[in-house]
């Protein structure tokens, strides 16, 4: 199923490039954005374990207790936002809609065969 997804993704991105160059930069922006998209929702899940489970014994500390804790998260948070945004737009040409429509495609047919996948085996409410 993922390779049928991934070249159905390079087909129609192959399809909206102008030129090879406008190709690898979408295909390079698109991968990106989806390989950082994980990261901050474990940095945001972080966040809220350290406040809503806070006496739980942990393999490393965060220097700073809860501060500490609420600097990292946000600095993270920053920064991988920061990084998403600036490779589905482009300042001075706008929005880079190919990949935007791409990264809202991919994850909406994530979520589908997710969907799929938990009635199948029976954990769907």
């Amino acid at each position: 199923m993922m390779g049928l997804i991934t070249t159905g993704a390079l087909l129609i991105y192959g399809l909206t490039a102008g030129s090879n160059e406008d190709l690898f930069w979408t295909l390079f922006a698109f991968s990106s954005v989806l390989f950082f998209l994980p990261y901050l929702g474990m940095v945001l899940a972080f966040f809220r374990l350290r406040f809503h489970d806070a006496e739980h014994s942990r393999p490393y500390r965060v220097p700073g207790g809860q501060v500490g804790a609420s600097v990292a998260t946000a600095c993270c948070c920053v920064v991988l936002s920061t990084a998403i945004v600036l490779l589905m737009y482009t300042p001075g040409e706008g929005a880079s809609w190919s990949v935007v429509l791409g990264v809202l495609c991919s994850l909406l047919v994530g979520e589908v065969l997710i969907r799929v996948a938990e009635r199948k085996r029976g954990d769907g409410t």
